[in-house]
């Protein structure tokens, strides 16, 4: 009866501690790459067990992760995060959140809070940074000065043997060639001529 007695004691304490705490989230900003998981230790000061009372992480609007009554409640966690939070009370008014395979549609603005005392974080901004692949192919990303060299010659080179193969064919296959000049009667010269060769 007194154990009963002293739990229910609990939420009359916090609410006489709500006034003057307050809840501090670190890091205050947050760098990830996709895939990677996201990591948030808060504590509450002055501190005291928040394993028994309700947590609430967001994300924006939508619900991270919610825990009431020393239990996780996935029925209210919005369905893009399903799967993937954890939210764990560490002792001494701490606790830490977790998001395991971070996506861009992730970024944004978390913040956690215990609704029923009103008690709320700082906000965490979380950025999502880009990895090698998608910075070369985005669109801001240039080819150095010397690839462009690189890729003209490289270019060029290719044009003039297509062409030139295709000259010799076309030459070859027509029977098409250039005679030396010739002697004329009087002794002039005649220029190069170009005609059929005789079969």
């Amino acid at each position: 009866m007194k154990i009963f007695y002293l739990l229910s004691l609990i939420p009359l304490v916090v609410e006489g501690l709500s006034g003057s705490s307050e809840m501090v989230c670190s890091p205050s900003t947050v760098q990830a790459h996709p895939g990677q998981n996201m990591t948030v230790l808060c504590r509450v000061e002055p501190s005291f067990n928040v394993s028994a009372v309700t947590l609430e992480c967001k994300h924006g609007s939508k619900n991270l992760h919610i825990r009431r009554s020393h239990g996780d409640n996935p029925d209210d966690q919005d369905l893009m995060f399903k799967g993937r939070t954890s939210l764990i009370p560490q002792g001494n008014g701490t606790f830490t959140v977790t998001l395991t395979n971070v996506t861009k549609q992730d970024e944004g603005n978390y913040s956690c809070s215990l609704p029923e005392h009103g008690i709320c974080s700082n906000v965490i901004p979380m950025k999502i940074l880009q990895t090698n692949n998608e910075t070369d192919n985005h669109p801001g990303s240039a080819l150095s000065s010397g690839e462009i060299t690189a890729i003209g010659v490289l270019g060029g080179v290719l044009l003039l043997g297509v062409v030139g193969i295709l000259a010799f064919r076309y030459c070859r296959r027509n029977r098409f060639c250039f005679h030396r000049s010739e002697e004329h009667e009087g002794g002039g010269v005649f220029p190069a001529t170009v005609g059929w060769r005789g079969g």
